[in-house]
C-alpha cells in the first residue's frame, strides 16, 4: 500500500498561516499543535527515488474522503492533474486530482507541486481568489477540492473562447485581478502568481 495512514505530529509547527511541517507524520500518533491543526501525511510511491512522504497541517474539517465526492463531469486535464465538477455535502465543487504513472507513482515535483498548492489555498481567504475546501490524501486519489467558478477561468474565456467582453467588464476583471495580486503579495510568507 502507498498511504501510510493520517497521524498528527505535535512536535513540530506549522510556519506562517498554513505552512508545510518537514518531520513526517507518526501513523496513529495523536495531538495537535497550538492552532488545532494535525500534521496529515500520505506516503506516495516517487519515481527513481523510493517512497517520499506528502506532509500538510490540517484542520480535520480539511480531510475529505474519496468516497464522500460524486463526480459529475470532467472540465480539464494539464500536466500535474485533471480537473472535475463534482458534489460534495450538497454543493458543486472543483477536484484536481494528481494524474499518477501506470505504478501509482508520482515525480518528486509532482509531490512538491501538490504539497505547495495545499499550503497556499489553506492560507487564502479573498473574494477575487477560488475557495480552497479541503483535500484528499487517500493513494491513489490525491487531490485538492476548491469551489466551483461555473462561467471557467478567464484566460479561457478570452484566448480559448474568443469571447469579446466590453469595456466595463474587462476593467472589473483587471480590478479583480490587481487586488487578489495585491493581497497575495501582503501574505506572510508571500505569495506569487507565476501562472
Amino acid at each position: 500500500s502507498f498511504v501510510s495512514g493520517v497521524g498528527a505530529e505535535p512536535e513540530a509547527e506549522p510556519s506562517g498561516c498554513g505552512g508545510s511541517g518537514t518531520v513526517p507524520a507518526v501513523p496513529g500518533a495523536e495531538g495537535e499543535n497550538a492552532l488545532g491543526l494535525s500534521k496529515q501525511s500520505a506516503v506516495v510511491n516517487v519515481k527513481q527515488d523510493g517512497d517520499l512522504g506528502l506532509n500538510v497541517w490540517l484542520m480535520p474539517s480539511e480531510i475529505i474522503k474519496w468516497r464522500d465526492l460524486q463526480l459529475l463531469q470532467p472540465i480539464s486535464t494539464g500536466s500535474f492533474g485533471e480537473v472535475f465538477l463534482a458534489r460534495y455535502n450538497c454543493q458543486e465543487v472543483s477536484v484536481k486530482r494528481c494524474i499518477i504513472g501506470a505504478d501509482g507513482s508520482m515525480t518528486k515535483e509532482q509531490l512538491h507541486n501538490l504539497e505547495r498548492e495545499i499550503n497556499t489555498y489553506r492560507m487564502l481567504d479573498h473574494p477575487s481568489i477560488v475557495k480552497y475546501i479541503g483535500c484528499v490524501l487517500e493513494h491513489p486519489n490525491l487531490a485538492i477540492v476548491t469551489e466551483y467558478v461555473p462561467n471557467g477561468n478567464v484566460f479561457d474565456l478570452l484566448y480559448m473562447r474568443r469571447v469579446n467582453l466590453p469595456a466595463a467588464i474587462r476593467l472589473k476583471i483587471a480590478s479583480q485581478v490587481a487586488l487578489a495580486i495585491c493581497y497575495m503579495h501582503s501574505c506572510d510568507p508571500i505569495v506569487i502568481h507565476r501562472d
